[in-house]
């Protein structure tokens, strides 16, 4: 007699939605004011630099560490909510002061809390903010090692240029990484979405894909055989890094502001 065999069809693939809200920047005059001199000020440093960095990458590109971790620091404090997984709870603050990025489960919405408030609803002291900057910035230097294999995995010299590939990811960490890691912390779900590119486009993931694609697009000229001094490395990567910055930035607060990226098509209705 002949076997049949039966195979059972497999469960359907349960869609994990991502719930990490998007950055708002906060509702004081003051951030608001600065959300707008924050890519002025980064363009006009680099723009002042530029000169510099064609002549010599490493005295430059070092001095300029320091400045633009002064720059990224300002903007933080000044315009963005402080992530509660990183800094201390404010003893001046009320609970519900606490911002984070991640809803939790045994909180319901209110309906009248809108963008607004939620931008607002992040009143801490200034040493909490100034606490929750130095430690940023620690996770962002640490994580200019990470940065600097992926450079030399997508390109970058491996034998030569050790000291400018590795101030280019020092850049891009601070470019990149230092606002997700003011405003979001360490908190786990948040980073599982931000290295699934499934955030919400706002200031701060609007820089951090910008900072990306200008590096990578940033690539374009160092073969091509015009002989400038603009073209050696990391020249352009910088500079596709910086624009890319501030263009994504601008594009995540306005343009693209609430929108995620899309890998898959919508489910058909059936």
């Amino acid at each position: 007699m002949a076997t049949q065999v039966v195979t059972k069809p497999k469960p359907p693939l349960r869609e994990i939605k991502p719930i990490t809200q998007q950055v708002l920047t906060l509702s004081s005059p003051t951030a608001q004011t600065f959300q707008h001199i924050h890519p002025v000020l980064l363009s006009t440093y680099f723009y002042l630099r530029f000169p510099s960095l064609v002549t010599d990458s490493v005295s430059a590109l070092t001095t300029d560490l320091f400045a633009i971790a002064a720059i990224q620091c300002a903007y933080a404090t000044l315009c963005l909510p402080v992530s509660k997984r990183i800094s201390p709870p404010d003893p001046q603050s009320t609970p519900s002061s606490s911002s984070s990025t991640v809803p939790s489960r045994s909180s319901k919405p209110s309906k009248a809390r809108g963008p607004k408030a939620s931008a607002s609803s992040n009143d801490t002291s200034p040493a909490i903010r100034i606490t929750n900057a130095l430690l940023s910035l620690l996770l962002t230097a640490l994580a200019s090692a990470p940065t600097y294999l992926l450079l030399v995995l997508f390109g970058a010299p491996i034998t030569t240029h050790h000291p400018h590939t590795f101030l280019t990811a020092a850049h891009f960490a601070l470019l990149a990484f230092f606002p997700l890691f003011y405003a979001h912390g360490v908190n786990k779900r948040a980073w599982w979405e931000i290295g699934g590119a499934m955030l919400p486009f706002d200031g701060v993931w609007g820089a951090s894909v910008g900072t990306a694609l200008g590096a990578w697009l940033g690539a374009v000229p160092i073969p091509l055989d015009w002989d400038r001094d603009w073209q050696k490395w990391p020249i352009t990567i910088v500079a596709g890094m910086y624009g890319g910055a501030i263009v994504g930035s601008l594009a995540g607060r306005w343009l693209l502001r609430g929108k995620r990226m899309e890998f898959s098509p919508p489910p058909k209705d059936e």
